[in-house]
Order: C-alpha cells, then sequence, then structure tokens
C-alpha cells in the first residue's frame, strides 16, 4: 500500500533465507567459545550445588524447629491439664507457637520451590544461545 503512493516503507525486500543465514552469522559471531560455555556451566554446577547443599541443610534445621514447636505445644497442654498455667498463657503460648510453625512451613515452601529452580541445571542459564545456534545449525539442508 504505501509503495504505490510512494511514501511508504523504503527498505528494499530480503529473501528469507538471506535473512535467516544473516541472523545465523549473527548468533555464530556473539555465541562464546565452547570452552567459555563449558567453564561457565561448571561454575554454574558448583554454585548450584553449594547452594543446594545450604537449602538442606536450612531444610533440616526448620524441621527439628518444627518438631520442638510441636513438643513445647504438647508440654504446654499437659502443663495446662496439670494446673500448672492458666488459660490465659496458654493461649498466648499456643498463638505464638502457631505464628511460628506457618512461618516455618512458609520458609520450607519456599525452599522446596528454590530446589525445584536448582533442577533445571546450569545449562539453562546458558541455553538459549546455544539452543539456538545448534537449532540453526540443524535446519539447515
Amino acid at each position: 500500500m504505501g509503495q504505490k503512493r510512494h511514501y511508504g516503507c523504503q527498505q528494499k525486500y530480503v529473501l528469507a533465507e538471506d535473512l535467516e543465514k544473516a541472523i545465523e552469522k549473527y548468533y555464530q559471531r556473539i555465541q562464546p567459545p565452547k570452552k567459555v560455555i563449558e567453564r561457565l556451566a561448571k561454575d554454574f554446577g558448583d554454585e548450584l550445588l553449594a547452594r543446594q547443599s545450604n537449602t538442606i541443610d536450612e531444610q533440616q534445621f526448620i524441621t527439628r524447629r518444627m518438631a520442638r514447636l510441636a513438643d513445647q505445644r504438647k508440654r504446654l497442654t499437659e502443663a495446662y491439664y496439670h494446673g500448672a498455667i492458666p488459660i490465659e498463657v496458654l493461649k498466648a503460648e499456643q498463638t505464638r507457637i502457631t505464628g511460628e510453625l506457618d512461618d516455618c512451613q512458609s520458609r520450607l515452601e519456599v525452599l522446596k520451590e528454590g530446589r525445584r529452580g536448582y533442577q533445571t541445571g546450569p545449562r539453562a542459564c546458558l541455553g538459549p544461545r546455544v539452543q539456538l545456534r545448534r537449532r540453526l545449525r540443524e535446519s539447515q539442508p
């Protein structure tokens, strides 16, 4: 439409094949060397393992904390039944323990979601460029 009126797009037509070749050349130029990709993948993998180890340690800590809170709750209830503490103290402590248990459970959920991300592996960080380059090579006749 614009070309008929002579004030539209000034770009000349480019064949799709030529455009694809130009894109492939461009991605080959910006692609890091294979050694760099391997080193980065190793470094990312090491970092992910370290973080995963910290996550496991924190999950174990939180699980132990939740067990201690459940034990506290049980002892408070027993103390109330034996007349050692008034109902107001029991209610206040039960509220505190419930809040702490909720916090622990929330943190465990966050840690579990984070671990799912670790399972994608270091290649996911480098993936888009590497995969695009591979697809371009494979699509060549």
